[in-house]
């Protein structure tokens, strides 16, 4: 089975951002992720509570999805 290889993004895409996969430590450390995408013309669109977070975990188990 050969890799599936999707397209780049275009210039002015939009990243969206669904969730970490981890809580982030500092706010700033995300702000700064999404300064350095805008900065090199992407649009951020953040999911509503993608930077949910509890004491150990990104975001509550019970807002989470499985499929």
């Amino acid at each position: 089975m050969s890799p599936l290889l999707a397209n780049a993004l275009p210039p002015g895409g939009t990243i969206g951002i669904v969730s970490p996969a981890s809580p982030y430590d500092t706010y700033s450390d995300v702000l700064r992720g999404i300064a350095w995408w805008e900065a090199h013309g992407y649009r951020v669109k953040l999911a509503e509570g993608a930077l949910a977070r509890t004491d150990w975990t990104a975001g509550s188990p019970v807002g989470a999805r499985w499929i």
